[in-house]
């Protein structure tokens, strides 16, 4: 086996029962597909993930997976979005903030994407706000009620401090609109004071070493296991996944034992008998449930998730099920 580019997709729902995708004047955008109360999740019925592992040559694979037990129908949107390192880095990625092992640092920025909030648009006054300033485990809450088919909008001031998706003349129409977004340190001194106590942990530690009240903050991505190019890599598909802690089961993938390479869902809790132990999204299998796809996981969010990387090749035949139509 060799490195060599071996190009992988991430699936990302066009639609499910709380957002769509739309194409609107600043591009592709996220939709409420509900009325979200004020206070209440936004992606209540839908998987956020993060990953790291983008190379030129990578898409995201516009499906039309939807909820196991809903049916939505498909969006007009393309059917793969290209990925590059640019995307990750500059237009589309959010900073992530790692603990630093040698406390040399107040911590280590990586950049990772985020399905499916990679998608909102900013706004000045946004309708969604984080209820936690972890980037990875936080979850988007409806920062006023949000009414179905209003687009979904979050204020990029929290996520970038000197660098990210930047532009001098802010659309947003809000009537508090700043005029532009270049990041928090771009803010009066004011601004930064009212916003930072919601602002990302990333952006914070990148403040306080820049007024010399920290720490400072190192800037490296973490090292990830490389794509390896065996005999039959080109002809089965590289998908991209989270696991199920992502969508706050109680249930985990483990390794059967420390030495295996047969992984299981194991539970995290005591079920009682008639618990839903597990709810998450299906979709149809890649061309037609004829060929086997290569499951990589996305970034771990619980302790002791396969890390990011983490390969398992799934065959259709012994993972998959077929409907009355025969589809798998």
């Amino acid at each position: 086996m060799s490195k060599a580019k071996v190009p992988q997709s991430v699936p990302f729902p066009k639609k499910t029962d709380d957002y769509r995708i739309k194409s609107s004047s600043n591009g592709l955008g996220l939709y409420a597909n509900r009325n979200i109360p004020k206070g209440e999740r936004i992606f209540d019925d839908s998987t956020e993930f993060l990953f790291s592992d983008v190379e030129d040559g990578d898409s995201l694979l516009f499906d039309s997976t939807v909820t196991a037990s809903k049916q939505c129908g498909e969006g007009k949107v393309p059917t793969r979005f290209p990925l590059s390192r640019d995307v990750l880095m500059r237009t589309h990625g959010v900073p992530k903030l790692n603990p630093d092992s040698t406390n040399q640092f107040s911590g280590i920025v990586s950049w990772n994407l985020e399905v499916p909030v990679m998608l909102m648009n900013h706004s000045c006054d946004p309708n969604t706000a984080p209820s936690s300033k972890c980037t990875a485990t936080g979850e988007d809450v409806a920062a006023k009620d949000i009414k179905r088919g209003e687009e979904l909008t979050c204020n990029y001031n929290l996520q970038y401090f000197d660098h990210g998706p930047f532009f001098d003349q802010c659309t947003c129409g809000s009537s508090n609109c700043l005029g532009q977004m270049n990041g928090f340190k771009s803010l009066s001194d004011e601004d930064k004071e009212k916003i930072l106590p919601r602002a990302s942990k990333a952006v914070e530690a990148m403040h306080r070493a820049e007024l010399g009240d920290g720490l400072p903050v190192k800037h490296e991505q973490i090292p990830l296991p490389p794509r390896l190019l065996c005999q039959d890599t080109g002809k089965i598909p590289r998908h991209v996944y989270p696991g199920p802690s992502h969508a706050l089961a109680q249930v985990a993938v483990r390794r059967q034992d420390n030495d295996s390479e047969e992984f299981g869902l194991y539970a995290m809790k005591d079920f009682k008998f008639g618990e839903e132990v597990y709810g998450f999204y299906c979709q149809d299998w890649y061309f037609g449930g004829k060929v086997s796809i290569d499951m990589v996981f996305a970034l771990a969010q619980l302790e002791g998730d396969p890390a990011e990387g983490t390969v398992i090749r799934l065959n259709p035949l012994e993972c998959a099920s077929q409907d009355r139509d025969g589809t798998w």
